[in-house]
């Protein structure tokens, strides 16, 4: 679905009734939703679909491209406050991503497994991760779901 909201209207004020959410397959749907929400963002929701994108086609490479890590976990974060936009996301994938990815890695990469996609709230992106890295860019690494958030997921 394509809305289109006025052009003055500020960004904060761009909402959507959250029975739009549920339009969205499944499987890259996030959360944003499940608590019975009235509505939601539908800018913060987009950057989350992509993200959860992103994780079921690249997750598997962060061994060899860690900086995918803060990128994705920042792209698919529960707390929408502090999710990437796409405009962050863009220039954190431009000014982080890009340049730490050498001829090597990319030839490592088609080396890789690719796993069955797990879902992008369950894999641990830093778990094979060194620790100074983890360390580095501990504020971009997503935190536990809140109890209840993480109910409301399960069940739906």
């Amino acid at each position: 679905h394509a809305h289109m909201f006025p052009p003055n209207m500020p960004i904060e004020g761009c909402r959507l009734p959250s029975k739009f959410s549920f339009a969205v397959w499944p499987e890259l749907r996030p959360y944003d939703c499940h608590q019975g929400e009235l509505d939601f963002d539908p800018f913060a929701f987009d950057v989350a679909v992509l993200g959860i994108f992103f994780c079921r086609e690249y997750q598997h490479l962060i061994p060899v491209a860690p900086m995918l890590a803060p990128l994705l976990d920042k792209m698919t974060t529960w707390d929408i406050s502090q999710r990437f936009t796409a405009s962050e996301a863009l220039t954190f994938l431009e000014e982080h991503v890009e340049p730490c990815t050498t001829i090597s890695q990319e030839a490592a990469i088609w080396g890789i497994e690719r796993e069955y996609p797990k879902m992008h709230g369950t894999f641990d992106r830093w778990k094979d991760l060194h620790p100074d890295f983890v360390r580095k860019w501990a504020g971009y690494r997503e935190t536990p779901d809140p109890l209840a958030y993480s109910l409301a997921s399960k069940t739906l």
